[in-house]
């Protein structure tokens, strides 16, 4: 059961890199976020309101712990991503997830005191150096051009604040599950409300068409909250540490969705 659960929140999450990569040109990235999980609220809320009712006292209590949450691990995260796929491709984006579980085991290190292993260590270094590979395109001396390597980057800080998503929902209020998702969309949502209104004032709108209707509704059901519904519970049952090994499926997962519809290649 864990397995599923953990398989189909990182295929639908490599499928939104696709799609966020087709619409990407007609939605600017801070209204793109704001828009993703307010539609994303729309379809949760009647969903868990049973539950809410009896749970927002709780969810009150731990107010701050889940800000943080959403606004990490799905606001700032979601920005960077948007932003990264501005210049970058969606196969790039999917490769330097890979760096996910080595983040995450790092904050679960740091936060939770969770004892690395030497292999753990080793692994953890060689995957850094991967990413370093991919973001310089196995030319360190790139580096003395940024432009060329800048949506790599955004994505490298995006990872760093969605790892940290796992960690901190280690603690969390004792809720129904749709309920702690529910809270997490919306604040998601309400976190990124600002950021829209920032772009608006600066003249940037979502381009409305078919493509970005359809794009942004598949975004909201599958990858916001049919993959966060799966994936809280795959960390309920696993843990943080062991679910994060499932992001390792993420490039690859995003390779082959890519070149199938986008055809993108690396």
């Amino acid at each position: 059961m864990p397995v599923l659960l953990l398989f189909f929140a990182v295929l639908f999450w490599s499928g939104h890199n696709v799609v966020a990569k087709g619409i990407i040109e007609f939605v600017p990235p801070l209204s793109f976020t704001f828009a993703r999980w307010f539609l994303a609220s729309l379809i949760i809320l009647p969903i868990a309101w049973p539950h809410l009712r009896s749970d927002w006292q709780k969810a009150i209590q731990w107010w701050p712990r889940l800000l943080l949450i959403a606004a990490t691990g799905i606001c700032a995260f979601n920005c960077l991503l948007y932003i990264a796929l501005q210049t970058t491709s969606a196969v790039n984006v999917g490769l330097i997830s890979s760096i996910f579980p080595v983040t995450i085991a790092l904050f679960s290190h740091l936060i939770l005191n969770v004892s690395l292993s030497r292999p753990q260590v080793i692994g953890m270094a060689i995957c850094f150096m991967g990413v370093v590979v991919v973001i310089f395109r196995g030319n360190i001396s790139s580096v003395t051009t940024l432009e060329f390597v800048v949506g790599d980057l955004w994505m490298l800080l995006g990872v760093f604040c969605g790892a940290l998503y796992p960690v901190l929902l280690h603690k969390k209020p004792d809720i129904h599950p749709l309920s702690l998702l529910a809270v997490l969309i919306i604040l998601g949502a309400l976190t990124s409300l600002p950021l829209f209104l920032y772009e608006l004032v600066q003249g940037e709108y979502i381009q409305l068409n078919q493509q970005v209707i359809t794009g942004l509704i598949v975004i909201a059901i599958f990858p916001s909250v049919v993959s966060y519904m799966c994936w809280n519970r795959g960390i309920e049952l696993v843990g943080a540490n062991h679910a994060g090994l499932f992001l390792n499926l993420v490039p690859i997962l995003t390779a082959i969705l890519a070149y199938i519809f986008i055809g993108e290649n690396y």
